[in-house]
């Protein structure tokens, strides 16, 4: 797998945020940085997730996307268009549970991207945002609860 990056765009209240090779929790500052910018800007016309030259996602980004979907649709009644994405890490979606959050398209508009930059992550910053991802996957799909056990109690810092 090629290592993962994020190319983003926005253009007149619309918002792409592109995924290429294998998206990784070292990304996920970068992501939720430009997560609080479309958040905190002018109310979105619409909000694209690309996975057409995804790789694979682990559950950090998963519950990320989940909460830009989530906000779009609580905030502003918009449904996030999901572009793309081979089958395998479409299931992914579903086992999630969050691939109703996402309504499927064929393509994303055409806008001029750059590249998120990845960064040095801090390690405080990182646990938090794992943390909170975690919990709102498990949020939205109880069952997930014994999957992330482990991996949420260590980030609370509970034995």
């Amino acid at each position: 797998m090629s290592r993962g990056r994020i190319l983003v765009a926005e253009r007149d209240g619309v918002y792409l945020v592109k995924l290429l090779g294998d998206v990784r929790l070292t990304l996920c500052a970068s992501i939720s940085d430009y997560l609080q910018r479309i958040f905190s800007g002018p109310k979105p016309r619409a909000v694209y997730v690309d996975l057409s030259e995804a790789e694979g996602v682990d559950s950090t980004t998963l519950g990320l996307l989940a909460r830009l979907a989530l906000f779009t649709r609580d905030r502003y009644g918009l449904k996030t268009r999901l572009v793309g994405g081979e089958e395998g890490l479409l299931r992914v979606f579903d086992a999630m549970d969050i691939a109703e959050l996402f309504e499927r398209i064929p393509a994303a508009p055409d806008l001029p991207l750059t590249e998120l930059p990845a960064g040095e992550p801090d390690a405080e910053r990182t646990r938090q945002e794992v943390l909170a991802a975690h919990r709102l996957l498990v949020n939205l799909k109880p069952e997930l609860a014994t999957e992330f056990y482990d991996l949420i109690s260590s980030l609370e810092g509970n034995p």
